[in-house]
């Protein structure tokens, strides 16, 4: 009777720890969920990317930075995974450090930068010098929109690459050249087959800045379009100047582009819908005279020139006199495209003459 009553007592002692063992177990368990609660919200998307399997690439640390329009979208699960992978891509830390902000614009050092890339083109340099004044001091932000206007030639697309280096800006360079959809610019409907983001969130993308300078080349050739609406439209909505907020068509979420300086290249303002004309400030790029394309042909055309043809093209000349003939010949040629396709023909020419003569190459020779 007395062992029945020991064991009796054991047992009981022994479900007793149990349950007081599952009880502290349950309440450690609750604290440790309560702990860490306030570090998992932090990191809202991190268990859905584990579930999802997104892309290393995609996976980016800042989240955090993104509207909170753009997380509720993403936490919902109101977004596509094609859709976040890209808007994870897309460089929204760098809302968080403004960089190259237009109220510390150092203006001497860019013009004389540009003065260094480009010979001439003191008007055109001028009057983007005006907009850097007004930049830095209007007080109102806004996207910006230029429009180098000029004859062929005269280096619109390249003056547009050199203002961006000169600005330390990293730059994007669309060609507009029979562009008809607005898709093209905007973005297409997710669901569409072959839908995708649209060229100005691929420029964001790619030069993976808030504040780049995209450069839509050869505006005044965009074709009418039809159907999928009309880029002139689209351009349109991009270039207002009260919507700072741009939403690609494919995302479906706001983006600010007031950062964002948008320059337009164009031949002839005539092929450009006049409300699309007055929302650009335009700077004409005048032709080049003799004198600035000869010094244009000797300081960088033909040493570049050399540079590309550099097996042989050193112990070929060209002669001063040379160079002025093909540029008398060219009167008509504001700009210097030509004279650098009869320069480039004039070197070949030369080499061609060199190899059926059989003339040694003794430029290695010391």
């Amino acid at each position: 009777m007395v062992v029945f009553y020991i064991v009796a007592t054991v047992l009981s002692f022994l479900c007793l720890f149990s349950i007081t063992f599952n009880i502290s177990e349950a309440i450690n368990r609750l604290t440790i969920f309560l702990e860490t609660k306030d570090e998992r919200d932090s990191r809202p998307f991190e268990e859905e990317d584990k579930k999802s399997n997104v892309s290393p690439i995609a996976r980016m640390k800042n989240d955090s930075f993104m509207p909170q329009e753009v997380q509720r979208k993403i936490r919902s699960k109101l977004l596509t995974d094609r859709q976040i992978e890209v808007i994870r891509r897309l460089p929204w830390k760098k809302y968080a450090v403004t960089q190259n902000s237009d109220d510390t614009l150092d203006i001497r050092h860019i013009l004389l930068q540009l003065d260094e890339t480009h010979h001439g083109m003191a008007s055109a340099k001028k009057e983007f010098g005006r907009y850097l004044v007004s930049s830095k001091n209007f007080s109102s932000k806004s996207s910006s929109v230029l429009l180098l206007n000029g004859s062929p030639g005269t280096g619109k697309t390249t003056l547009a690459s050199s203002i961006a280096r000169a600005m330390g800006r990293r730059h994007y360079v669309l060609n507009l050249n029979g562009l008809y959809s607005a898709a093209e610019i905007l973005g297409s409907e997710v669901h569409f087959v072959g839908s995708q983001v649209g060229a100005i969130t691929k420029a964001i993308m790619e030069t993976d800045s808030f504040s780049p300078i995209i450069i839509f080349d050869e505006i005044d050739k965009c074709s009418e379009g039809k159907g999928n609406g009309n880029i002139w439209d689209a351009l349109m909505q991009l270039f207002d100047p009260s919507q700072n907020d741009f939403r690609d068509v494919f995302l479906d979420i706001s983006y600010d582009i007031s950062n964002i300086l948008f320059i337009a290249t164009s031949n002839n303002i005539d092929n450009i819908p006049k409300p699309l004309l007055n929302r650009m400030s335009r700077i004409t790029v005048d032709g080049y005279s003799f004198d600035e394309k000869k010094l244009i042909l000797q300081a960088h055309i033909i040493p570049n020139l050399r540079t590309q043809y550099s097996k042989a093209s050193p112990s070929i000349e060209i002669t001063e006199e040379e160079i002025d003939e093909i540029i008398y010949d060219d009167t008509e040629d504001e700009g210097v495209r030509n004279i650098s396709r009869r320069i480039e023909n004039l070197l070949l020419d030369k080499l061609l003459e060199k190899e059926l003569l059989g003339v040694p190459d003794n430029t290695d020779e010391s």
